[in-house]
């Protein structure tokens, strides 16, 4: 199960920064990697039985033959170019290791369930 960290929070705004540890089960990948996202009200205590996060601002969405190690890009400070694996094309809903991520632009209609995908997203949210 992945595990969250509140790392920054403004009370005011009931706003904040998490890191989440995500466990990969890709034997040439790191097993363990950690996502910094936005988060906002909403308790970490719900968050951590089921983690789901969304992406907002998605380009880039191209199909990958392999799993491919996230990377922080400067775009932003959300901002990753990811891999992950298609779960359901209509929805959006993708997987990155025990992490589901819900995507706010369409997969291209040539790609098919369980297979990769790499994007960029500008903000990951909690």
């Amino acid at each position: 199960m992945p595990s969250i960290k509140l790392l920054e929070y403004d009370e005011d705004a009931q706003e904040g920064v998490v890191e989440i540890d995500i466990s990969l089960n890709e034997p040439e990948l790191a097993s363990q990697i950690a996502l910094k996202a936005f988060y906002y009200s909403q308790s970490l205590s719900e968050a951590n039985h089921k983690i789901s996060l969304f992406a907002f601002l998605v380009t880039n969405i191209v199909s990958e033959n392999t799993m491919q190690a996230p990377v922080k890009t400067d775009c932003g400070y959300f901002s990753y170019h990811l891999c992950a694996k298609v779960l359901d094309i209509e929805s959006g809903h993708v997987q990155l290791g025990n992490v589901d991520i819900i995507l706010d632009s369409p997969i291209p209609k040539d790609i098919s369930p369980n297979s990769y995908i790499s994007f960029d997203v500008m903000r990951l949210d909690l």
